[in-house]
């Protein structure tokens, strides 16, 4: 039985085929165009990935472990820093519409919180695309904000572009995938574009 085929929906994910969606981006760019909601400039990014954490329960000399909370790992987005849209400009006006001001700036008792963040942020995806530019995959981060922002080094050896590290954390990210094999005698892909995420007539019952 043969997989890796020239059929097109048989064909293996590639990791330079994606892109990254901020819907919250031309609100927060002032007069600077960055051409829609997607970060054309973006380089590389990791995908969501979790943890689930464990507990022991020793008895003599036996160790018994049981799973416990699930804990989805930061996402990081690897951004060149082109001179328009400035991606250093992008991160600091973010970080004034999540509720930051400067201590020379007007007195303000409002602090950077989750809500404003998400606001300025709007809908973060990560889309794995196929070779004809379609979603495979969809990776939509759910009440996420940002952690920490990393400018790329100045040096007087280096020819490399400038570059920008997001590190993005949330709450958790559901995940839309199309199924991508073809049925034998057509054409059609098996199955639908499918969401995962349980409501509260599928979640596993654990019977």
């Amino acid at each position: 039985m043969s997989f890796w085929t020239t059929e097109l929906k048989n064909e293996p994910k590639r990791n330079y085929r994606f892109k990254v969606q901020f819907t919250g981006l031309n609100t927060n760019l002032n007069n600077e165009s960055s051409g829609g909601d997607i970060v054309w400039w973006a380089k590389k990014v990791t995908k969501p990935a979790f943890t689930v954490g464990e507990t022991t329960h020793k008895l003599l000399n036996h160790t018994f472990h049981f799973p416990s909370t699930v804990t989805w790992e930061p996402v990081t987005l690897t951004m060149v820093d082109p001179i328009n849209p400035s991606t250093t400009n992008l991160m600091l006006n973010l970080l004034q519409a999540a509720g930051y001001k400067l201590p020379n700036q007007a007195i303000d008792t409002g602090t950077v919180n989750k809500s404003l963040m998400g606001t300025s942020l709007g809908t973060v995806s990560i889309v794995h695309l196929d070779a004809e530019g379609g979603a495979l995959e969809t990776w939509t981060l759910k009440n996420v904000f940002i952690k920490s922002v990393k400018f790329s080094d100045l040096d007087y050896d280096s020819e490399d572009l400038s570059t920008c590290d997001l590190e993005l954390r949330y709450d958790w990210a559901e995940l839309s995938a199309k199924a991508g094999n073809r049925n034998a005698d057509s054409n059609d892909p098996e199955g639908v574009i499918g969401d995962w995420k349980w409501t509260s007539t599928s979640a596993p019952t654990g019977e």
